[in-house]
C-alpha cells in the first residue's frame, strides 16, 4: 500500500467528551488521502472506550498508546511513524473545517519553496452572543510569517499548521523538555530553516470554555515561554535578532511579574519586574492600552519602574507580620 499524502497527528490526554468531535471532523475532510495517527498519552478517562469504534469504522485510523509522557513526547511518537508527505496536527479538543487538508495540500503542493502553512483559527466562547466578535478568528491576513513575527511573539494555532514531514525531520520535532510552549519552540526553529506562510481563510476552530486546558497554566506557560527564548539557537547570529530576543523575554517577564503581583508574590515579582527593566527599559510600554498616549502612556511607563520597590516594600511588609 502506498504512503498517504497526509498524516495526521492528534495527541490526547484525558479529553474523551472532546475527541469524538476532533475525530468526527477529521474524517468529514473532502481530501481523503490520509492516515490518522492517534496517540494516547496515558489517558485515565473513557479516551480507549471512545476510539474504538473509529478503529472499526475506518483503517486509516492507527492508534498508539503510550505512559503519561507529555503532549510533545506523544507527538514525536506520532511522527516516528508518520509515513506522508506531509503532516497536519489537530488539538484533541479543536475541529476543523471540512476543506482544511484540501485547501493546504493544494496550496503547499503549488508552492515547494514553503516549508509550513498555517491558516485562520475561528475562537468560540460559548459565554458570549453567536455574533462577530463570538467568534473572531486570528491570523486571518494572507502573506508571509518571517522569523522575527514569530520573535516578537506572533502565535500559531497548532490545529491550522500544515509541514512537511521531511523538514520536520530536519529539526528532530518537538522538544520533549518543554511542558509548555513546545510547539512555539518549534516553529521557531522551522523558520530559521524554511519559509513560512500564513493562509488568510479559516481552517480550524478552537473553543475557549471552562475545559481544562495547559495553556491555562500561565505562571509555568511564561516560565516556558522565557526559557524557550533563551534556549534558542540562532542558525544565523544578528545584533538585531538579539536585541529582539531581549525585549520579547522582558515582555513576557513583565507580564509574568504583574502575575505574581496580582497574587501578592512580591518577591518573585520583583525580581521579573527587575529583569524586564534590565531587558529592555521601555518594557511599560507592553502594558499599553489601546488608545493609550500622551500623559497617561508615559504614567503607564513611570509605574513600570515604580513596580520593583513596590513589590520589594510589600515582600517586606508581609514578611514581617
Amino acid at each position: 500500500m502506498s504512503a498517504p499524502i497526509v498524516s495526521v497527528i492528534i495527541s490526547t490526554y484525558n479529553r474523551a467528551a472532546y475527541l469524538p468531535k476532533a475525530i468526527d471532523s477529521m474524517l468529514a475532510q473532502t481530501f481523503r488521502d490520509w492516515e490518522l495517527i492517534l496517540v494516547n498519552d496515558g489517558a485515565t478517562d473513557r479516551t480507549e472506550e471512545v476510539v474504538q469504534p473509529y478503529l472499526v469504522r475506518d483503517r486509516r485510523l492507527r492508534y498508539v498508546t503510550q505512559a503519561n509522557q507529555g503532549i510533545a513526547s506523544a507527538r514525536n511518537r506520532a511522527l516516528a511513524q508518520a509515513t506522508g508527505t506531509y503532516i497536519a496536527f489537530l488539538d484533541d479538543d479543536d475541529q476543523w473545517t471540512p476543506d482544511k487538508l484540501e485547501v493546504q495540500v493544494a496550496f503547499m503542493e503549488a508552492h515547494s519553496e514553503i516549508g509550513m502553512s498555517h491558516a485562520a483559527l475561528r475562537i468560540i466562547r460559548p459565554s458570549e452572543s453567536p455574533d462577530a466578535s463570538a467568534q473572531r478568528a486570528a491570523g486571518t491576513q494572507e502573506g508571509p510569517t518571517d522569523f522575527e513575527d514569530l520573535l516578537c511573539g506572533y502565535g500559531i494555532g497548532l490545529s491550522t499548521v500544515m509541514v512537511r514531514r521531511d523538514l520536520l525531520t530536519q529539526v528532530s520535532g518537538f522538544n520533549a523538555s518543554y511542558p509548555f510552549n513546545e510547539d512555539y519552540d518549534l516553529w521557531l526553529r522551522l523558520a530559521q530553516r524554511s519559509r513560512l506562510w500564513r493562509i488568510g481563510q479559516v481552517l480550524a476552530e478552537t473553543v475557549k470554555d471552562d475545559r481544562a486546558a495547559l495553556s491555562k497554566d500561565v505562571f509555568r506557560s511564561r516560565h516556558t515561554g522565557i526559557q524557550v527564548l533563551r534556549n534558542l539557537k540562532f542558525v544565523k547570529p544578528d545584533s538585531r535578532l538579539e536585541r529582539l530576543r531581549r525585549h520579547q523575554i522582558a515582555n513576557l517577564s513583565y507580564r509574568l511579574a504583574r502575575e505574581y503581583y496580582e497574587r501578592a508574590r512580591y518577591w518573585p515579582a520583583a525580581r521579573y519586574f527587575a529583569g524586564a527593566l534590565w531587558g529592555n527599559p521601555w518594557v511599560g510600554l507592553a502594558a499599553r492600552r489601546p488608545g493609550e498616549s500622551g500623559f497617561k502612556l508615559m504614567t503607564r511607563v513611570a509605574k513600570s519602574y515604580a513596580a520593583v520597590p513596590a513589590s520589594v516594600l510589600q515582600g517586606m511588609r508581609h514578611a514581617c507580620r
